[in-house]
């Protein structure tokens, strides 16, 4: 089956990690499986708002934290690494009153959209990514986030 990677790099999760990772790890096996690709491999890394601006500006050029990034191989069947800020994953959520697991199981499937090669840089790409991105979304909707969970607030 696939092989899904969890690592935690100061990640603000100060209660209900195993449950996170439970989710998470379900959230990215279903998009693997809708997209065929049982026996991929990857690695998520949920880590601090400081990691993913370092991550955002070193490898993107960007200056500033943000949700997901994606950093794709070409080593198949590893799809490649990536990296989600909960603490702005949380605070996003909150602005736009959605709800949490459905935020969090967004960017873990948009991100690994992002590792197959989907991109939303053109009109029609995006409408294509965004297609699959309701389509597996779908596939998540029973998966809920744990009430334990507690996550560090965004200074």
């Amino acid at each position: 089956g696939a092989m899904i990677e969890i690592i935690h790099k100061q990640s603000g999760v100060r209660s209900g990690r195993a449950g996170l990772n439970a989710f998470a790890r379900r959230g990215a096996a279903e998009a693997l499986a809708h997209l065929d690709l049982l026996e991929a491999g990857l690695t998520l890394m949920f880590c601090s708002v400081e990691e993913i601006h370092r991550l955002n500006r070193e490898f993107l050029g960007e200056d500033h934290p943000t949700d997901v990034l994606s950093f794709p191989t070409e080593e198949q069947p590893y799809l490649g690494d990536l990296a989600v800020c909960l603490p702005y994953v949380a605070r996003a959520a909150h602005a736009a009153d959605r709800a949490l697991d459905r935020e969090t199981a967004l960017m873990i499937v948009h991100g690994l959209l992002h590792l197959v090669g989907h991109d939303h840089d053109t009109a029609p790409r995006k409408k294509a990514m965004w297609k699959e991105q309701d389509t597996i979304l779908a596939r998540c909707a029973s998966l809920a986030l744990a009430d334990n969970l507690d996550i560090r607030s965004m200074e």
